[in-house]
């Protein structure tokens, strides 16, 4: 890692997996953004513990307050020097975009845009707020997200970017040694899954549905959960990448069916079962 440039920052929403560079280096663990951002980039990743851990009595007292997310943005408001931040969701990089509005400061903020927030009023009514904060960027994880910034909420096109999902082509790649069983189909994910209209897709076909119902970045109830499944389908969770690898490996083609959303969901699955050379089925959404 080259040496870290103390007046640039990563801002990461949630609490980060102190024993992930070691998954990691095991083959345990494919590859992740951020970790492979620090490797290349000088910065300095700031998280929930920081914001927790300060010694600072503001930061403590907007975090009993207000929450996490808003003391982790002013802790990079008080940074003295700060010349630069990189945010990895619009929960964090909102508020910290308003704080620095609000208290004159011009500091560029790069937020990893989702669309989370696209169709509430309050994530509206701060992006009419920062239409003019020209410091802020967006950093788009599809296309559509970026229309939708560009043409409904009226953001200039030259500060909205489409960057994508990366995904480790090293740890998801095609495996010659894993017999395909022909009639398999993976699906994989919590995040806006339809699997009720898969589920009832597949029933009564000479087919076995196996689905991946965890996540590792976002934890939903299932529409499917507690239901009676046909017999031709089984969702549970696959313990680790290692376990979901072995899947898509294994299976004929991946499916993934999703609810309209205006937010991106499902990218992560359909990026790794694409670099693994598997036919991918996914519901054309709004995200």
């Amino acid at each position: 890692m080259k040496n870290v440039q103390a007046d640039r920052a990563l801002f990461l929403g949630g609490f980060p997996d102190a024993a992930l560079p070691s998954k990691i280096a095991c083959g345990l663990h494919p590859r992740i953004e951020y970790l492979e951002f620090l490797h290349t980039n000088p910065a300095r990743a700031m998280s929930f513990q920081e914001a927790q851990e300060s010694q600072s009595l503001i930061v403590r007292s907007v975090g009993r307050l207000a929450g996490p997310y808003w003391s982790l943005a002013m802790l990079g408001r008080l940074r003295r020097g700060l010349s630069h931040a990189l945010v990895t969701g619009e929960d964090l990089g909102f508020p910290m975009a308003l704080i620095q509005m609000l208290t004159g400061g011009s500091m560029p903020i790069s937020i990893i845009t989702h669309g989370s927030f696209l169709a509430s009023r309050k994530g509206t009514w701060v992006l009419q707020a920062l239409r003019g904060a020209s410091q802020v960027q967006f950093l788009c994880l599809s296309e559509s997200l970026r229309q939708q910034l560009i043409q409904q909420h009226h953001l200039p096109e030259d500060r909205v970017f489409t960057v994508g999902y990366g995904v480790d082509t090293r740890f998801f790649q095609p495996d010659p040694l894993t017999s395909v069983k022909s009639r398999q189909i993976a699906a994989a994910g919590m995040a806006n899954r339809d699997y009720q209209t898969l589920t009832a897709a597949v029933d009564g076909l000479n087919v076995e549905a196996k689905i991946a119902a965890d996540s590792s970045w976002f934890r939903a109830d299932l529409d499917i959960a507690g239901k009676q499944l046909p017999p031709n389908v089984e969702a549970r969770s696959y313990g680790d990448y290692v376990g979901l690898r072995r899947l898509y490996a294994e299976s004929a083609c991946v499916v993934v069916p999703l609810y309209e959303a205006v937010h991106a969901c499902g990218y992560a699955v359909i990026a790794e079962a694409m670099a693994m050379g598997k036919p991918v089925i996914t519901t054309r959404i709004k995200g």
